[in-house]
């Protein structure tokens, strides 16, 4: 049996589910912070930015002659300190004794500027 191959359409929605979930994504972890034991938050967040980053030229690629999704528009992050931490996030006091201030010295609580929800036209 072979596999259809997915339509440009598909592949728009498919790319926009994946670009709100990853602004979704990082959003939570600026304010809740993640479960990484090994790395701060602010690593997890500038990957996941990247995520977005790729997430809206591999869209670019797709909608050639076609408007763009409005989740395109939403601003991309700006990177962050490698060594954020989320001070109120679920697992900062978990994280913080296991060691992390340790491996990662400079650890900063300085909470990074949210996302604007859409990019202002004029």
């Amino acid at each position: 049996m072979t596999r259809k191959e997915p339509t440009t359409e598909e592949q728009i929605k498919v790319e926009t589910a994946r670009l709100v979930h990853s602004f979704g994504e990082w959003e939570h972890m600026r304010t809740k912070g993640c479960s990484d034991p090994f790395w701060p938050d602010g690593t997890n967040m500038n990957l996941v930015r990247n995520h977005i980053v790729n997430g809206k030229r591999r869209l670019e690629k797709l909608c050639v002659g076609i408007p763009l999704p409005a989740a395109y528009y939403t601003p991309t992050p700006e990177e962050v300190d490698e060594n954020y931490m989320a001070p109120h996030g679920e697992h900062y006091e978990r994280r913080m004794k296991r060691g992390m201030a340790n491996v990662h010295p400079g650890i900063t609580t300085k909470t990074p500027a949210e996302i604007e929800s859409q990019q202002e036209l004029f």
